[in-house]
């Protein structure tokens, strides 16, 4: 007999057979009851517990998924891990074809991904491959395969920096320097800002590209930046004339 599956090239699922698993997710054997819980009737098995979460997930919409995420990830010790889970499983779900409904619900739940950590890479490739880009149909499985590899890749360049500061010392005047070119202006009573959006969690982007930063989460570096705005004076003379330098250079 497994002569004969072998030659059918059948995989079993050794999901189905495993009963002793990492609970990622909360869980209790017992009658449902309303919250972020599973429940189960008896000991589920690996398959089934993945199975009821991605179920329990599309029981919430909008802002409720995330809340739901939430709890689960503020039980799960290892922070990283847990949406180092969820990555892979939403990639899998992925590439099955699923109606649009789940679709929106994956997407919702790879926000929550890019929002507990940004810079990871395959949060953001998935984002753009789970919809076509014409906001018509969803893609192929095989087609949100290519495309993932390929935006993968083009992020991962983006953040694989490795810039080394030669002192710490320079670093709030680094950070004050980004505040300085993102408040940047054109002289005269007309307002013209040299850049139409650059925001506080840009500035932590950019931070982030600094090896020393590179594995911290954009919400912490962006602690960073208010001391070193408040440090910031802009009546030194230094300041200003870096100001003028850099107002001369765009606008001039």
């Amino acid at each position: 007999m497994r002569f004969i599956l072998f030659l059918f090239d059948f995989h079993p699922n050794h999901a189905v057979q495993e009963y002793e698993f990492e609970p990622w997710f909360e869980y209790k054997i017992g009658p449902p009851e309303k919250g972020p819980i599973l429940y189960f009737p008896k000991q589920p098995n690996k398959q089934q517990y993945k199975n009821a979460i991605f179920g329990k997930m599309r029981e919430y919409s909008g802002i409720d998924l995330p809340h739901f995420l939430d709890y689960h990830y503020a039980a799960y010790p290892d922070k990283k891990e847990f949406v180092r889970f969820l990555w892979y499983e939403i990639l899998e779900k992925s590439k099955s074809d699923i109606t649009q409904d789940r679709r929106l619900n994956l997407e919702t739940a790879l926000e929550w991904v890019k929002e507990k950590e940004p810079g990871t890479l395959i949060a953001n490739a998935a984002a753009s491959s789970l919809s076509d880009p014409t906001g018509n149909q969803p893609t192929a499985p095989e087609n949100i395969l290519s495309r993932l590899e390929a935006d993968m890749y083009e992020i991962s360049r983006s953040y694989a920096g490795k810039i080394a500061l030669n002192s710490q010392l320079h670093m709030e005047k680094l950070i004050q320097l980004l505040i300085i070119i993102s408040d940047l202006r054109a002289p005269g009573k007309k307002i013209e800002l040299l850049f139409e959006k650059f925001s506080a969690m840009d500035i932590a982007a950019i931070l982030r590209q600094i090896e020393v930063f590179g594995d911290q989460r954009i919400n912490t570096l962006q602690l960073k930046i208010p001391p070193a705005r408040d440090h910031l004076n802009l009546n030194d003379p230094k300041v200003q004339k870096l100001i003028k330098a850099l107002t001369d250079f765009f606008f001039s």
